[in-house]
């Protein structure tokens, strides 16, 4: 076990350190924050809060690189802040704060809009719609999307995401503040199980744990069961988000011959319209020299994902993630 054991001040190991420091450097990368409650939730250790900055002040390595201000983390970069006399570095802070307020509040607005949306399209369309990207995370910039993440039945994923994308225009008319909605995820059943099954790295399984679902929660629960693996990455977020939500049914509904026949109709007309626009998008944003804002289109019968650039370097950073053994878990299965 890598459970560090709870006392005054609790020991960290070395791969705890080294899993600490890569959570912050994929919180910079993000351009969003990293508290000290969030990290006890992605870690191992068990202990408080106040035992982790006690731990935190004894470990030349973080206290060199870190401070913790309000109870969230912060590089020092390079300043001198124990004499207090870098007025730059404190504004710095208070700008950092702020920052971290205003992306709280936005992600707040964000999922109210993703449950008015979800109303809207109704919960026959997917199996599970579930906010996903950067208002999962609560932690949402000027220039973030509301990212969805949806799973619908089989035989049923292109007819769900067409009319789905219609409706998402109709609702932004409706709703003329709402921020930009983005499908970027979305699959059939089959495809969703396989997926969780098989990209086991620690980037998907955050995601995964983290995607508040807006309907649709007993199934997706039970998907994220049926995937214990992500315990080894994050065992007690992974306890905590199965929690003692009921069990829904996993096995598919068979799908007609006619589903089938539209779905495939759909998928060669709809899916190619997406397949041109997202390739003159991309053409578009290498013009205009905005890299960071290129992105990758996964697209077939039964599934249409969009994944960016940054999102791939974050799969990179996961890579260094140090898998632990999972905390035992008391839910029912």
């Amino acid at each position: 076990m890598e459970t560090e054991i709870s006392s005054a001040s609790p020991f960290l190991t070395e791969k705890t350190v080294s899993n600490i420091k890569l959570l912050c450097d994929v919180a910079r990368s993000n351009g969003s924050s990293l508290s000290i409650r969030d990290l006890i939730l992605l870690t191992s250790m068990d202990s408080t809060e106040d035992q982790l900055i006690e731990s935190w002040k004894n470990n030349e390595e973080l206290s060199s690189e870190y401070e913790i201000q309000s109870g969230f983390i912060m590089e020092k970069g390079g300043h001198d802040v124990s004499s207090g006399a870098d007025n730059d570095y404190a504004e710095s802070l208070e700008r950092e704060k702020q920052e971290i307020s205003e992306r709280y509040l936005r992600a707040t607005s964000n999922a109210s809009y993703a449950r008015r949306f979800g109303s809207f399209i109704g919960g026959r369309v997917f199996k599970v719609l579930a906010i996903s990207g950067s208002t999962s995370y609560f932690s949402v910039s000027k220039e973030d999307d509301l990212d969805f993440f949806c799973i619908a039945e089989s035989g049923k994923m292109w007819k769900g995401l067409v009319k789905s994308l219609l409706l998402a225009r109709v609702f932004r008319i409706a709703e003329k503040n709402s921020p930009w909605l983005c499908l970027s995820y979305v699959s059939d059943e089959k495809f969703a199980r396989s997926e969780l099954a098989e990209n086991q790295d620690g980037l998907f399984a955050r995601d995964a744990i983290s995607a508040r679902t807006v309907f649709g929660e007993q199934y997706y629960i039970s998907l994220l069961r049926e995937n214990s693996w992500m315990a080894h990455y994050f065992p007690k977020l992974y306890n905590l988000r199965v929690g003692e939500t009921k069990s829904a049914e996993l096995d598919p509904k068979g799908e007609s011959s006619i589903q089938r026949i539209v779905n495939q109709f759909l998928y060669y007309t709809a899916g190619s319209y997406i397949k041109i626009k997202s390739h003159l998008l991309n053409r578009k944003f290498m013009k205009n020299g905005k890299i960071s804002s290129l992105f990758v289109l996964r697209i077939g019968p039964d599934h249409c994902i969009y994944e960016s650039m940054d999102y791939v370097k974050l799969r990179k950073l996961y890579a260094g993630l140090k898998k632990t053994e999972p905390v035992q878990s008391t839910v029912s299965q």
